[in-house]
């Protein structure tokens, strides 16, 4: 009796043929052709309550405000020329 009886010199099936990248094989849902419903769209109307208290404008910004809006940078060439 030899030591390789009943096995098969034949090379092992070959896997299955892959879809190509970027397809999954399978099919994509479409939607019928039915209309979407309609969502409500909700309407702010202005109101004549008068318990809403009257909003002050801000007050005017001063000369370190606006140097604080600035970059460092910026910062700080001004106060090296101020120096």
């Amino acid at each position: 009796m030899q030591k390789r009886e009943g096995r098969s010199f034949a090379p092992p099936p070959s896997s299955p043929p892959r879809p190509d990248l970027g397809r999954t094989g399978r099919k994509r849902w479409t939607r019928p052709d039915m209309p979407r419903p309609a969502v409500p769209v909700r309407v702010l109307l202005p109101t004549l309550d008068t318990a809403l208290p009257d909003v002050e404008p801000p007050e005017p910004l001063t000369a370190l405000d606006h140097l604080a809006l600035l970059p460092r940078e910026a910062r700080q060439d001004i106060v090296r020329g101020a120096l």
